[in-house]
């Protein structure tokens, strides 16, 4: 289980940790039919998210991590158990919740800008506050200049910056986040990884983020939750204990590659079944 009372985080600023967390799943299953029968794609999955914890879900493909992301969100139920936000339990889409999925899933015809204000107009909530808001997110991810840009003139990088952005106008108390940066080439996804950094430095939302990429996880996080082949099931959480805020040259430190190896050891101990998955796509 996650629990940000156990957090061994030590960093300027860092939130106290009593009171209630902000997202909590409990026993959460999904099952899907299918021509074959039942599927079971999640199995009584509980962990909580603190306030301001930065949570990474790792596991091989197939493992439900997507599945769980989009329950979290509102945008698939659960066949049972619950998901309780901000104390209140969560049935669909809420305005307090941001997401990111894999691709930035924006709107060809409307700049970056328009991109951004999106979520506040399709919420009838467009006023000059909005646009400020807006504003001072497009300069926080790196994007002032850009505004009129349209998406097509955009870097595949820059196209997520501005999906981070708009998940952010509403001022949600926890972001989700789909293995964002996965179509992103090497060094652009390193990039990335330190942008994500700084903006949650600035920002200090609860943060789910579904990656495959270990070293990601251990850079970004507070706490990495291993899961399971299908079905779906926590294996273990692993306390990220270093120094925030980080540093590129923390991947050189041997916490760093202990708490790698830590991840990897898992999955190790915990593989997919033959020709479900490629191994290499989640040992990184």
């Amino acid at each position: 289980m996650v629990n940000s009372a156990k957090s061994t985080i030590s960093r300027p600023g860092a939130p106290p940790d009593a009171g209630e967390p902000t997202l909590v799943c409990e026993q959460v299953t999904r099952t899907f039919e299918s021509k074959r029968g039942t599927v079971t794609a999640l199995d009584g999955v509980s962990m909580t998210v603190g306030r301001e914890r930065f949570v990474s879900v790792v596991g091989p493909s197939g493992c439900g991590k997507t599945t769980l992301l989009m329950i979290m969100a509102g945008l698939e139920r659960a066949s049972r158990g619950s998901i309780r936000i901000g104390g209140q339990e969560s049935t669909g889409p809420r305005d307090d919740v941001g997401i990111v999925f894999q691709s930035p899933v924006l709107l060809p015809w409307k700049n970056v800008l328009q991109n951004v204000l999106l979520p506040a107009k399709i919420g009838k909530r467009l006023s000059p506050e909005m646009r400020e808001r807006a504003q001072e997110l497009i300069e926080m991810v790196g994007l002032a200049g850009f505004e009129k840009y349209l998406p097509h003139e955009l870097s595949g990088g820059m196209q997520q910056r501005t999906a981070i952005a708009r998940s952010l106008l509403l001022r949600p108390s926890t972001l989700l986040m789909d293995e964002p940066f996965g179509a992103l080439d090497a060094m652009t996804r390193e990039r990335m990884n330190m942008e994500l950094a700084r903006i949650w430095e600035v920002e200090r939302k609860a943060v789910v983020l579904v990656t495959h990429d270990i070293s990601e996880a251990v850079l970004l996080s507070d706490q990495i939750v291993v899961m399971s082949p299908r079905p779906g099931r926590i294996v273990k959480t692993i306390t990220v204990d270093l120094d925030r805020p980080r540093t590129p040259s923390v991947v050189d430190t041997a916490d760093f590659r202990d708490r790698v190896a830590q991840v990897r050891d898992l999955l190790k101990e915990h593989p997919a079944e033959p020709g479900r998955t490629d191994k290499k796509e989640y040992l990184r």
